[in-house]
């Protein structure tokens, strides 16, 4: 077995004790000091944080920017603990959600051409997932199988997901029960902000370039359902608010040939995320370097 599995599974293990024992309270205290240990190794540092720092804050020098690094694995970790104390601890009135635009998906539901939820590694993302089961129709989640298991042995308490799962790392990634899905009304739920294989599309963001998964852009061409950038953040230790950054129309994209059509929608999805980094630029854990020079098209 992989010993870096080892140890992580050991530090979570930790904190559920330390939860169980002494609260909210006992974990952050706890998340100091691994915080404090993650800035001051050097290999994590650069390669996890560094990054994205020194495009989101170009002008922070290194000491400002080491208290940076320090905050967003603080950010990170408090997001988790609150997420896996609501959910596992069943304490919802201590960290609760709310939606404001609610009646905005269940309106692009209503449309009965599917609805495609495309979200982000930020804030409380897994407390988002959790929450899914408030829409009115079957929502599917595309993922691997590693993040099947870590939503099943720390996030969410009961054995009944409030989503159907759909594995991405099969035979066409899923595209086919993913259009199945959509063709019948229901919603797909995607991450966007982190391709590991297979096809991409590149777009700017943050004066560079990274490759996005073309899955969710490919999905609304084929199936002309639409695309809405759904993110959540922490605003407290009492609350998360789910909300949608933006929406994408595949009439707004009418003649476009499938390269310009995936090019455009992803474009408008890193803005999106854009804006939520400047507003909240604690709270995107996508913790290494996506970004590459060069590629503007999608790989075919």
């Amino acid at each position: 077995m992989d010993m870096s599995k080892n140890v992580q599974s050991v530090g979570i293990s930790i904190f559920f004790i330390t939860l169980r024992l002494f609260g909210r309270q006992g974990a952050y205290f706890l998340l100091c000091f691994v915080a404090i240990f993650y800035i001051l190794t050097p290999r994590l540092l650069k390669k996890r944080t560094f990054p994205y720092l020194k495009r989101r804050f170009p002008h922070a020098g290194p000491l400002k920017r080491l208290c940076y690094s320090f905050r967003l694995y603080y950010s990170f970790g408090v997001c988790v603990i609150d997420t896996v104390w609501q959910s596992r601890f069943g304490s919802r009135e201590h960290a609760f959600c709310i939606f404001p635009d609610r009646s905005q998906l269940i309106e692009l539901i209503r449309q009965g051409k599917g609805l495609i939820l495309l979200t982000a590694h930020v804030g409380g993302w897994q407390f988002a997932m959790s929450n899914l089961g408030v829409l009115p129709v079957t929502v599917n989640a595309l993922m691997h199988q590693d993040e099947e298991d870590i939503l099943r042995r720390y996030v969410l308490s009961s054995e009944e997901l409030p989503f159907r799962i759909i594995r991405n790392d099969v035979y066409l990634g899923g595209m086919i029960e993913s259009i199945t899905a959509l063709a019948s009304g229901e919603v797909v739920t995607i991450m966007g902000d982190r391709h590991i294989s297979g096809r991409y599309v590149s777009a700017p963001f943050l004066g560079g370039s990274i490759r996005l998964p073309v899955t969710p852009f490919a999905l609304s061409a084929a199936s002309g359902a639409p695309i809405a950038v759904l993110f959540i953040n922490r605003q407290d230790r009492r609350q998360f608010c789910i909300k949608i950054w933006d929406v994408l129309m595949p009439f707004e994209f009418k003649g476009m040939d499938r390269q310009e059509f995936f090019n455009a929608q992803a474009i408008r999805y890193v803005r999106a995320l854009e804006a939520y980094v400047h507003n909240f630029p604690f709270q995107w854990f996508n913790f290494f370097d996506c970004w590459v020079e060069g590629e503007v098209s999608c790989r075919r």
